[in-house]
């Protein structure tokens, strides 16, 4: 009987320390990089009139599509503002004179400037063109400098916005 009852005391100790392992759950996490095609290929904002969360700290960077307006309007984490939306800017590089290449630097004058047409001329960059040493040229950007070398002037540069 003594026999039988230490028996049974460790089958019970080695069932009590095995158990967890007999119950031990898996779990499998996929993920994708990139991610699918189909689930980030576009993002839509469903239209409300107003937004469904008020804009604080919490919020920022929260976006809804304002339906009375049509505009998308951001949290900047202290109230709802349009998005700037539409607008796009570029260098505009154009040459002092016809001999150098095309397009020209011409001043079109009022908000236009040197920009082309449909453009209004943001800022002014500086000239441009190559600096020479010892026989090696190399682009000056503009507004830059060639330092010691010497340097050519082909044009000018300014940014454009539409």
């Amino acid at each position: 009987m003594e026999r039988l009852s230490k028996c049974a005391l460790v089958f019970f100790f080695v069932l009590v320390i095995f158990a967890p392992v007999v119950f031990a759950e898996d779990i499998t996490i996929t993920t994708y990089y990139p991610s699918p095609y189909g689930s980030y290929n576009e993002l839509q904002l469903y239209p409300h009139a107003s937004p469904a969360t008020s804009c604080d700290a919490s919020h920022k960077g929260t976006m809804y599509y304002d339906s009375d307006d049509s505009q998308i309007k951001v949290c900047d984490g202290a109230s709802w503002t349009t998005a700037a939306l539409g607008g796009m800017s570029y260098t505009h590089y154009c040459f002092t004179n016809a001999g150098y290449g095309s397009p020209v630097c011409t001043n079109a004058g009022g908000s236009q400037g040197f920009c082309p047409a449909g453009y209004k001329q943001k800022s002014a960059l500086g000239s441009w063109g190559y600096c020479y040493f010892s026989g090696d040229n190399f682009l000056l950007p503009p507004g830059g400098s060639c330092g010691a070398s010497g340097s050519y002037v082909v044009g000018s540069a300014y940014v454009c916005s539409n």
